[in-house]
């Protein structure tokens, strides 16, 4: 596939129309000036026809303001490209760029190209005019346009005739003999590939519209004012190739290398709710590359988020295979798109080729996969691989799907969640997920106005839009009767992004956690009552710690009421408080003593502090205690020790001075007591 010569690649690009020339006066008029030399003619794209000279000096091409050639593509980077003018060519230089630079067929990092070239930045095309080789050539005349099927051979023609005849003037007449020869040549296999079936071409078939495509412009990629458009955040790009066409002249193709992906979406078409919409599409892959296709719905306004149904994934090689995927239009949606990806594998690269794709409606209404109340959960994609959670048609949890860890862009092959109800209680598992996997979910405008927080074994958290969490064991999204929880079964690692107006949440389950959708918290909501009751009881009887463990219970495990979280967060701040004004207390006698080296005031500060956190048991300021109590404890030791010594040394001095004077019996009882107190010797 990647050795294909330059002729053949220039074949896949599909032919166009005569484009203006640049005015002969312009270009020629100093044939030895650089400034002049080099220039652009757009084939493609709103500015097709246009040509734009190249500085002498150099000049940056993208898509941004602030590029010396602005190209506002959506398949074109910010800042795409870097061309240099020289004696030898234009040099052409990708700086970067998402959906890559081609110059004569072949992706560059660097190239320098020649006169008659083809540059493509994205999928925006651009013949390269040197003014230097004269008027005969300077304006690159493009091929004429050629019968669908016949659109590699008509363009293989021009690219002959175009640079041949371009080198002709420092050949002999015997070299241009050749070339016309070689020229006639390349005419008549077209004429003979043209010939045959009647005229319509051999090698592909003709393209037939399907009644009813909703994708009925641009749907075979004849045209190479395409409406669809590629991701510019994915690594590789669908572009528009002749050698990628199932029908007609052209069609779509990703050409990978190890690890990348590439998405595609198509023009956004009006749909209605009630209906089914089936996405069908040819598709070819080589080289282990693999393909599948989605629907995106989509809902009005700005930043209100989308829903992704899938198709199952594909990585068959060889000829075409048709791909196809129904799914009901979700409640709220105003249009649908298809979205085409391929993605190759960490080892090998590949190709994957997309034509005829449409999008039919018919009849039938999307049915939840599980209710409770108002509360309507639909899945989506064949397999199921997306959910999306909704109350009386306001959309609450959108985009929901489990991917594997090292690509949190989409749910993977092979991923099928399945949905078990009870009550009120939705579980979610993720069958077919090989190691470290991780939920996604976008929380919904709605539901984010109602409050965003995460709770676990360190209490009750409200987050903004953007925010990282070590161990949650759960989050709650919206408020009072639109409240909804999510329950992992093990801690995790929870960050938050913004997404338009609502919220990406991804949380890392491991390999073996689920999760749980909780809709009514009717249950919880006793049991926090209780929590808070005792919590007030045993503030009354000086149980402080009592008081601030059901506290705790209610903020880690019982967030639901927004009256208990504020009760419960306000009595835990004024009662940590105090208990740590006392510890100050006690911290302020202890520095007393340490000056003074009062070994009685030492233990009384110790024992001081014991009590407090005794009566703060389980909360931050135990903590505190208990580090305050480990300080004195040191400092006593360290000067019991430094008395001890000093005893030591003064009844040894007073037994030497009575053995000095002659006082045997009193030195003889200082000794005795020495021994028997200190354990020292006389």
């Amino acid at each position: 596939m990647r050795g294909r010569s330059a002729a053949r690649r220039h074949a896949s690009t599909p032919p166009t129309p005569p484009a203006r020339a640049l005015p002969a006066a312009r270009i020629l008029s100093n044939p030895s000036s650089m400034q002049d030399r080099y220039s652009l003619r757009f084939e493609s794209g709103e500015r097709k026809g246009e040509s734009v000279p190249v500085p002498a000096g150099g000049c940056t091409v993208g898509r941004r303001p602030g590029n010396t050639l602005q190209i506002t593509a959506g398949s074109v980077s910010g800042k795409h490209a870097e061309l240099r003018a020289g004696a030898g060519g234009l040099e052409v230089v990708d700086l970067g760029s998402t959906n890559g630079t081609r110059v004569a067929g072949k992706k560059i990092t660097t190239a320098t190209a020649a006169h008659g070239d083809r540059i493509v930045f994205g999928d925006v095309e651009l013949t390269l005019i040197d003014a230097s080789l004269g008027e005969a050539t300077a304006a690159v005349p493009a091929p004429a346009a050629v019968p669908a099927g016949a659109g590699d051979i008509g363009e293989a023609v021009g690219q002959v005739s175009a640079r041949s005849v371009a080198k002709s003037g420092e050949r002999s007449r015997a070299g241009m003999g050749i070339v016309l020869v070689a020229v006639a040549a390349a005419a008549a296999g077209a004429f003979f590939l043209l010939g045959r079936d009647g005229g319509g071409g051999s090698r592909t078939r003709a393209v037939v519209p399907v009644a009813g495509n909703l994708l009925a412009e641009g749907f075979s990629f004849e045209e190479a004012d395409s409406p669809w458009s590629g991701e510019e955040s994915a690594p590789a790009a669908f572009l528009r190739s002749g050698d990628a066409s199932r029908t007609g002249a052209a069609g779509l193709r990703a050409e990978l290398e190890p690890g990348e992906d590439a998405r595609h979406r198509s023009q956004t078409v009006p749909v209605s709710v009630g209906r089914t919409l089936t996405a069908s599409a040819a598709r070819a892959a080589g080289d282990g590359a693999g393909g599948r296709l989605g629907i995106e719905f989509l809902r009005g306004g700005e930043g209100a988020g989308s829903l992704v149904a899938w198709s199952a994934w594909t990585s068959a090689t060889g000829g075409f295979e048709a791909l196809d995927l129904a799914a009901p239009v979700p409640p709220g949606t105003t249009g649908a798109r298809v979205v085409a990806e391929a993605r190759a594998g960490s080892v090998l690269g590949g190709r994957v080729d997309l034509d005829d794709v449409s999008l039919l409606p018919a009849a039938g209404a999307a049915q939840p996969a599980a209710q409770h109340g108002e509360f309507r959960l639909f899945t989506l994609g064949a397999p199921t691989s997306t959910a999306a959670l909704y109350k009386v048609g306001r959309p609450l949890i959108g985009d929901l799907f489990v991917a594997e860890a090292q690509n949190g862009s989409g749910p993977p092959a092979g991923v099928t969640l399945t949905v078990a109800a009870d009550g009120g209680r939705l579980a979610v598992a993720a069958e077919g997920a090989n190691g470290g996997r991780v939920l996604s979910l976008r929380v919904e405008p709605v539901a984010f106005e109602g409050g965003l927080a995460s709770f676990g074994e360190d209490g009750h958290r409200l987050h903004g839009p953007v925010f990282e969490r070590a161990g949650v064991t759960g989050v709650l999204l919206g408020k009072d009767r639109d409240l909804v929880a999510l329950r992992f079964d093990a801690p995790v690692n929870l960050r938050g992004v913004e997404e338009g107006d609502g919220v990406r949440l991804r949380a890392a389950l491991g390999a073996a956690a689920g999760f749980a959708i909780q809709l009514d918290f009717n249950g919880e909501r006793e049991q926090a009552n209780t929590l808070a009751y005792q919590a007030r009881q045993a503030e009354r009887a000086g149980d402080l710690g009592a008081c601030l463990a059901s506290w705790a219970r209610v903020l880690a495990e019982f967030p639901f009421e927004e009256v208990l979280v504020a009760e419960a967060e306000n009595a835990t701040g004024r009662l940590v408080q105090a208990g740590m004004e006392e510890l100050g207390a006690v911290r302020d006698e202890f520095e007393r003593a340490s000056f003074f080296r009062l070994v009685d005031l030492y233990r009384q500060c110790r024992d001081r502090a014991r009590a407090i956190g005794r009566r703060f048991a389980g909360s931050a300021v135990e903590a505190a205690a208990e580090a305050l109590v480990g300080e004195v404890h040191l400092a006593l030791g360290t000067l019991e020790t430094d008395l001890f010594a000093d005893e030591v040394a003064r009844l040894q001095a007073i037994a030497e001075v009575l053995a000095a004077t002659e006082s045997p019996r009193l030195a003889a009882e200082v000794g005795s007591y020495l021994t028997e107190r200190y354990g020292a010797d006389e």
